[in-house]
């Protein structure tokens, strides 16, 4: 029948393909450290939203806008970004992209504001508040756009919220601006 040979070319295909295999290990500081946060739900630094690696550290932002660092590879916490307590009213990160050299890190909140923090000195260098209207969801460096604007020093990240608006910024040490992406009218993404 149909269906024995379609079993039988699937058990050629995986005899004479060398498949790879994934080996999860857990990551025992990291997981220790967030599962510490979870007890402090009031006073805490509230609990993982997201995560970015990067060859130098391990950054999460977390539900009450914090950004935890990790050191790489001992996965120690070497410094905590932002403030629960003087910054009452940040809400959670939801998304995050590390530029190249690894020091500005661009943050999407809850809210909608982004923010450029540079992780060398633990400082915010930007904050943008009246861009997206609705929580973002994602984002990310774009290579191929950044290295057209790198003579000018720039780098480019695009930013997606729950409406489906998407901006690109054009992001550099001391600056963070935005342009509508694409240049339209207002137009969501559809499903």
């Amino acid at each position: 029948s149909a269906l024995e040979e379609k079993l039988k070319a699937m058990q050629s295909l995986s005899s004479n393909t060398k498949l790879s295999s994934i080996k999860l290990q857990r990551v025992e500081k990291i997981s220790i450290q967030l599962k510490k946060n979870t007890h402090f739900q009031r006073h805490g630094p509230g609990v993982a939203k997201c995560v970015h690696v990067s060859d130098r550290f391990t950054a999460i932002g977390t539900s009450k806008g914090l950004i935890l660092i990790f050191g790489i590879p001992a996965d120690d916490l070497q410094q905590v970004l932002g403030s629960a307590i003087s910054d009452r009213n940040t809400t959670a990160i939801r998304a995050m992209t590390l530029l190249p050299g690894g020091n500005l890190l661009v943050c999407g909140y809850a809210s909608g504001e982004l923010a450029l923090w540079d992780t060398s000195k633990g400082v915010i260098l930007k904050r943008v508040q009246d861009v997206h209207t609705a929580p973002i969801i994602r984002m990310k460096y774009i290579p191929s756009l950044s290295e057209a604007n790198s003579k000018g020093g720039t780098s480019q990240v695009i930013s997606i919220d729950e409406k489906g608006v998407a901006y690109s910024f054009k992001v550099s040490k001391n600056k963070l601006w935005s342009s509508y992406f694409p240049n339209q009218s207002d137009q969501s993404c559809g499903d």
